[in-house]
């Protein structure tokens, strides 16, 4: 899933929100409508950091380009598709898309958008990004290296490696986010978003500013910074001292003690769920029927 672009966010709140799925949607529209609030109230808010308090550090350091998308986005990379809250499909990079079959989905791109770098955000991005990015969900929907096809300047074409009619919904992920070309996203992420990289340094922090190139609406704060806080009473602790404006994933217990703090605020999502099926296919008898194809 995909959260909404950021358009504001609010300085002077915090978030208790429920573990699951839907988490990090619930935190940045969250934030978004919060930060309305503060906008109408204080009109001087626009231009602030904000602070937030995340969980510890999880990025992949052997993954490298998942830096600033997940676990933490924070809108550095735009998908070509994004989910809204109603987990319909949007145009976000990509205008439209149109299924050729008999497993093929053409795109037609987003003129006059910029990376980060100043570069121009072409067909060029989309190939770049698709062969790049190592993570098992590349071959879990199917691209491979000859997937994209580069139609023209602003048409792409991706056939997956096999009959994949979820590939809308998976391209939406933030993993399958467009970056520059050439670039290394593990040590300088560039991207299209409304925030552009600052500083990450492991374990600590991350902060990121707005873009003032960005194609889309412009979002009111100047910077956010993630401070990386394992410990759960050390982010309740941050937001009790003013270190930090928002904190999320606190335990469900202390919501009603956050809750007593003045000028805080409790936000929770709703519970979520996953199901999944998984098949063994190295296990040894009695238990190999996983090894046969047909049975998969």
């Amino acid at each position: 899933m995909y959260p909404t672009r950021p358009r504001s966010r609010h300085a002077t709140s915090s978030l208790l929100l429920s573990s699951g799925t839907l988490r990090c949607l619930v935190l940045w529209l969250a934030l978004a409508a919060l930060a309305g609030c503060l906008s109408d109230r204080n009109g001087d808010a626009a231009g602030a950091e904000l602070v937030i308090a995340a969980p510890g550090d999880a990025y992949d350091i052997n993954v490298g380009s998942d830096i600033g998308i997940d676990p933490v986005n924070v809108n550095i990379y735009e998908p070509l598709i994004r989910l809204t809250p109603t987990y319909q499909l949007e145009p976000m990079l990509a205008t439209s898309w149109e299924f050729r079959p008999p497993n093929t989905w053409r795109f037609r791109l987003r003129e006059g958008v910029r990376m980060h770098d100043g570069s121009a955000f072409t067909a060029d991005a989309v190939e770049w990004s698709m062969r790049r990015i190592p993570r098992p969900d590349r071959d879990r929907i199917g691209i491979g290296d000859g997937s994209v096809r580069r139609v023209d300047d602003y048409t792409v074409e991706i056939t997956p490696t096999r009959p994949n009619r979820r590939l809308l919904q998976q391209l939406a992920h933030p993993n399958w986010s467009i970056m520059a070309p050439g670039t290394e996203p593990a040590t300088k992420p560039v991207g299209t978003g409304p925030f552009q990289m600052v500083e990450y340094v492991r374990g600590d922090h991350l902060t990121v500013e707005r873009f003032s190139g960005y194609w889309g609406q412009m979002p009111k704060l100047e910077r956010l910074t993630f401070r990386f806080l394992p410990d759960p009473n050390t982010r309740v602790l941050a937001l009790r001292s003013g270190d930090a404006h928002v904190a999320y994933d606190l335990p469900r217990e202390s919501a009603r003690s956050v809750a007593r703090i003045p000028g805080l605020k409790v936000v929770s999502s709703p519970v979520s769920g996953y199901e999944a099926l998984y098949v063994n296919i190295h296990g040894r008898p009695p238990y190999d029927l996983g090894r046969d194809k047909a049975v998969r």
